[in-house]
């Protein structure tokens, strides 16, 4: 074989190898990654997140860290805080499956209120308990819901305040899929999805209007986890980016980041584009798989 033609060759089989993975079957693709899904049946993570928000100048406040315990088992899920007063594992929300169970705390309120009710409750009492079919967040600034760590941690996707985080089959299932190609990310190469949401709405005469998109990097060499994720508003502009990192396999060959950065996006008028406003870096210290 004479060096063109052996040239041609590799070009070929480079290319070859590529439209093999870029062009995936999409019922196969998400098989996959609910066949994944599908092996966890419980998890307890110990985590922190480092929450910083930025001001309209661009001047940041002092980052917030706090620590948390999470348990997830089949749907049900319980989220724990580590108080930085008394160091104690306080209950913030819990999920039976149907119900969310919500516990507000007296160092929780606003100072006018802890001042009105300081004769009646100390640091660490509870002073509410809500119970809704909706999910809700709690009053815990640095993360917000009991069931982000979901889509914290590329397992899930979270779809708004009311509405619960569910599995990334689940997401695919239900929302309009395209297979862009291929990406690599941190070195590894993961499939590109474009996912969008279309729904009627009242004045659009029977058409629809777009209601989300994002755009998913899948690796499969990790159990087909999200390693990035973007938001997207019906503009285009970015609101919202994940980017998981440092994987660790676990019992039954599950893969889950232990490092986690995650921006917030607002649209700056004079930049005219979308910059962050609200950032959080996790770091994963402990976690059990399936024990």
């Amino acid at each position: 074989m004479n060096l063109k033609k052996f040239k041609w060759y590799i070009l070929l089989l480079m290319t070859l190898n590529l439209t093999g993975f870029s062009q995936v079957n999409l019922e196969e693709l998400i098989s996959n990654i609910a066949s994944q899904e599908k092996r966890v049946n419980n998890l307890q993570i110990r985590f922190s997140v480092e929450y910083s928000r930025l001001q309209e100048k661009g001047s940041a406040k002092t980052p917030k860290r706090c620590e948390y315990v999470w348990y997830l088992s089949g749907k049900r899920m319980r989220l724990d805080r580590i108080s930085e007063i008394t160091q104690k594992q306080e209950t913030l929300g819990i999920f039976d499956g149907e119900k969310y169970i919500i516990l507000f705390y007296f160092q929780d309120l606003p100072e006018m209120a802890r001042k009105q009710m300081a004769n009646t409750y100390k640091i660490g009492d509870i002073t509410q308990v809500q119970i809704n079919s909706f999910n809700m967040p709690t009053m815990d600034e640095c993360l917000g819901r009991m069931d982000l760590p979901l889509a914290y941690l590329g397992l899930g996707i979270d779809l708004g305040m009311a509405q619960a985080s569910k599995l990334v089959s689940e997401i695919l299932k239900d929302y309009k899929v395209k297979i862009e190609g291929t990406e690599k990310v941190d070195g590894q190469m993961c499939y590109v999805l474009d996912i969008q949401k279309e729904e009627s709405t009242e004045g659009t005469q029977g058409g629809k209007v777009l209601v989300d998109r994002k755009k998913l990097w899948i690796d499969p060499s990790i159990g087909y986890k999200i390693r990035k994720r973007e938001d997207y508003n019906q503009n285009g502009w970015t609101i919202f980016s994940l980017n998981c990192k440092d994987f660790k396999e676990f019992k039954d060959g599950i893969w889950l980041p232990q490092k986690v950065e995650l921006k917030y996006f607002r649209y700056d008028k004079d930049k005219r584009e979308s910059v962050p406003f609200v950032m959080k870096a996790l770091v994963v210290q402990e976690c059990k798989v399936n024990e």
